[in-house]
């Protein structure tokens, strides 16, 4: 398992759902039930059977230098024919926290670029450019129309009818939708992610999902993991705590000193007026002499 996970909650390890970044890694990193698991969810989303699958967990794709940007996919899947790469790819990105969610669009398109470049070899020909699929799962409404599935694939803006097929879409799942009439498997999943419990492993597939998700919760390494990113993270937080009170101190030092310029400019500025009163009244008394 990689540190490059997000920081975690809180909240105790079997506590955690499967929208949270460090359960959802953790499943569908393990040798064990991350191929199932996935193939499970995907065939619930995309209503179809997947052959042999790969995962990667916590993909990541470094900028081309050091000033380029880069990014870490969260859960991606490379489909297998006759054991070879030619099916789909599948990047699964669990969101807990609506926070830049008018950014998402944008994000999107720099994921699909990102899978196209890193997979496309030279001398290919551009046919055979695989099927991506970008799946969000996110406990907010990215585009406020209450929907559940947001299906997204580009087309002609003059002609909507016409045919194109690029080979990339982009699938946004709010867990929370209700328009459009989603499917009963599809809404008992997204709930189930939502919520990860026995309680709602309300169909077969989700009690064997269920299980998977309880033996990972159980095994130590995986525990070992959680409680390294607690840590640091608590490490972190206190690292932070201390930049915080240091920042404070150093402008409750920095308005001491300010207070205490003000204070000198403004006994200076009373000195001043006072000699300038002095010597308007030495002026005074002098034009007074003269004048007699």
């Amino acid at each position: 398992m990689g540190n490059n996970v997000k920081l975690v909650t809180e909240r105790p390890l079997e506590h955690l759902n499967l929208l949270d970044d460090f359960l959802m890694y953790s499943v569908a990193s393990s040798s064990k039930y991350g191929a199932p698991f996935c193939r499970e969810m995907l065939h619930t989303i995309l209503d179809r059977e997947l052959s042999d699958v790969t995962i990667v967990a916590q993909k990541v794709y470094y900028g081309s230098n050091p000033e380029k940007h880069g990014t870490r996919l969260d859960v991606y899947v490379e489909e297998h024919e006759d054991g070879t790469q030619t099916g789909a790819i599948y990047d699964i990105e669990p969101e807990n926290g609506d926070g830049k969610k008018e950014e998402l669009p944008k994000r999107v398109r720099f994921y699909h670029s990102k899978i196209d470049v890193n997979v496309f070899g030279s001398g290919e020909d551009y046919k055979d450019l695989q099927q991506v699929y970008v799946i969000f799962i996110t406990s907010f409404d990215p585009f406020d129309r209450n929907r559940m599935v947001y299906t997204v694939k580009n087309g002609c803006v003059e002609e909507p009818d016409m045919p194109y097929e690029d080979g990339a879409r982009t699938i946004y799942l709010y867990t929370r939708g209700t328009e459009g009439n989603p499917k009963q498997e599809l809404r008992e999943l997204l709930h189930f992610i939502e919520e990860t419990n026995a309680v709602n492993a309300s169909n077969r597939q989700l009690k064997t999902m269920q299980d998977m998700v309880e033996d990972v919760k159980t095994d130590k390494e995986v525990n070992l993991m959680y409680l390294k990113i607690k840590e640091r993270e608590a490490e972190i937080r206190k690292e932070v705590a201390e930049e915080k009170d240091a920042v404070i101190q150093q402008l409750e030092e920095e308005k001491c000193e300010a207070e205490r310029q003000k204070q000198e400019l403004e006994e200076e500025k009373r000195e001043t007026e006072q000699e300038k009163q002095k010597l308007e009244e030495e002026l005074c008394r002098l034009k007074e002499k003269y004048e007699k």
